[in-house]
């Protein structure tokens, strides 16, 4: 009898190689037959089942879980892969993709160009192997080159190689092509667009504002602006402190929660002194828990992300889960989701800019109700059905060979 205990979920395991990802493949392939998707549904392609493989598994990011919420219901088995050698070898009787997500972890934190011409080489091949096995590539354009990455070239490198292998390349802002052309291009003809899902309905949202202060030991009648994710340089948690300290001259009743784990220790080190001296910041240098997050959310007033690069940012859609606006430079994601509202763009060139839109988001009153009614454009479920669509729907309805 197998046991399964709380939380031991099925893509966790694969994660940690603790089950066999033929046996998901089996029981997943079985279980889209109970909904009707079979294998001897040939004469009607939208009633077969198709394979999701997916790679690298994001532990901790309900990212993957929200994107393919809809998969299942609609005919397609996702299957976290922890080793692409794990599926090399499969001949399947049914349509698969194999859904690429981040890339940094191909070259890994090598500083040998001929190491990493090696890694790169070595994951072609087992891309270019996966395809001649009549399975589709597809690849999610998170970010444009990993963040502080060390090989810049070899990054673009690979990048340029991947493109090639591809089917299939998804963005979710229309800025993609343009921020990427300085490194690669991406072919307008492999493109599908789906943006960046809302966490609404996936974290809970039941403290009040005035709970959370006082768990957080934060003045009930003060302004409070967070910074939330892990502290990275590209992040620009300096810039904030910069504007923050300047903006407490003219209003001291002011603070700043900054709430998230830090990846670049030495860039902290340079900043921990200045923040542990300011009794209007409070710090939490660790990863916040699901059940925990609105606390941080619920007793703030601004989100503000003063990230010098961006490509999408999961934290802004988080911050309007909870009706927060968004204080944000005028690139990538951030302008094509607040030129709708729900917040204030800074110009990313001039940094003197955060200071006076944080200033200006103290005078500016936002609707919750409108913030949410934007957010509503980015219900998961309907970002997950729209891309099952997209990739899956109406690249088989032709023939499977089309695409």
């Amino acid at each position: 009898m197998k046991i399964v205990f709380a939380m031991n979920m099925r893509t966790n395991d694969l994660a940690h190689g603790n089950e066999s990802i033929f046996d998901s493949i089996f029981d997943g392939l079985y279980r889209l037959e109970e909904l009707g998707f079979g294998i001897a549904a040939s004469d009607e392609a939208m009633n077969q089942p198709t394979i999701l493989f997916y790679y690298p598994i994001a532990q901790g990011n309900p990212f993957q879980s929200l994107y393919y919420s809809e998969f299942f219901s609609n005919g397609t088995l996702p299957v976290g892969v922890r080793e692409i050698d794990d599926i090399i070898p499969f001949r399947l009787p049914v349509n698969a993709y194999f859904h690429l997500h981040w890339l940094g972890g191909v070259i890994g934190d090598t500083e040998n160009n001929d190491v990493a011409k090696s890694r790169i080489a070595d994951f072609v091949k087992k891309i270019s192997t996966l395809k001649s096995n009549g399975v589709k590539i597809v690849w999610t354009v998170h970010n444009i080159l990993p963040h502080d990455s060390k090989l810049k070239q070899a990054q673009i490198d690979l990048r340029v190689e991947l493109i090639k292998l591809v089917d299939i390349i998804h963005i979710m802002n229309d800025d993609t092509q343009r921020l990427a052309e300085p490194f690669f291009e991406i072919p307008s003809e492999k493109i599908i667009s789906t943006p960046h899902p809302s966490y609404r309905r996936f974290y809970p949202s039941v403290v009040s504002r005035v709970e959370s202060r006082f768990q957080l030991d934060i003045p009930q009648n003060s302004s409070v602006f967070i910074f939330f994710g892990s502290i990275q340089a590209y992040k620009g948690l300096e810039d904030l402190l910069n504007a923050f300290e300047k903006l407490q001259l003219i209003n001291p009743e002011i603070y700043l929660l900054i709430a998230g784990k830090v990846v670049n220790k030495s860039y902290f080190s340079s900043l921990r002194g200045r923040i542990n001296s300011n009794n209007s910041i409070r710090l939490i240098d660790s990863r916040i828990a699901n059940e925990n997050v609105q606390y941080y959310f619920s007793a703030s007033d601004y989100c503000v992300c003063p990230y010098r690069i961006s490509l999408n940012s999961g934290v802004a859609h988080l911050s309007h889960t909870f009706n927060i606006p968004v204080i944000a430079p005028n690139i990538g994601g951030f302008r094509t989701l607040l030129e709708e509202g729900g917040g204030l763009l800074y110009d990313n060139d001039n940094l003197d800019d955060l200071y006076e839109v944080m200033k200006t988001a103290l005078v500016t009153k936002f609707n919750g109700d409108d913030i949410e009614l934007i957010d509503s454009k980015y219900d998961f479920r309907k970002v997950s059905k729209d891309f099952h669509d997209k990739l899956v729907l109406s690249k088989i309805k032709g023939g499977f060979d089309n695409v």
